[in-house]
């Protein structure tokens, strides 16, 4: 299980979170911090966002002024080696905070 907890303004700006087969991931955005951040849940893997007005299916962009992250779904080239960062924060929790919480 991974979590990645997102707090601080635009503090997951650009980024990009894989989540992958086989894996349970848990996302949380506060505020303005997975703007613009891309969420990429493969086949296999539970994905899962706070708040639970995002939607895996990209139909709602902001929750009560929360932005929900843009989630993608399969590699586009199935195969393609991808850098696997999982390994070394899977049992990590990851948090950027500032005073908008």
């Amino acid at each position: 299980t991974m979590t990645v907890k997102a707090f601080g303004l635009s503090s997951a700006f650009q980024s990009k979170i894989i989540c992958r087969s086989g894996s349970t991931c848990n996302l949380i955005c506060k505020s303005w911090a997975c703007n613009n951040m891309e969420y990429k849940c493969l086949e296999g893997a539970t994905c899962n966002i706070t708040p639970n007005g995002c939607k895996l299916d990209n139909s709602v962009d902001k929750v009560n002024g929360v932005m929900c992250p843009t989630v993608t779904g399969r590699v586009s080239r199935p195969g393609l080696p991808v850098r696997d960062l999982s390994k070394s924060v899977s049992e990590n929790v990851i948090s950027k905070t500032d005073d908008n919480d």
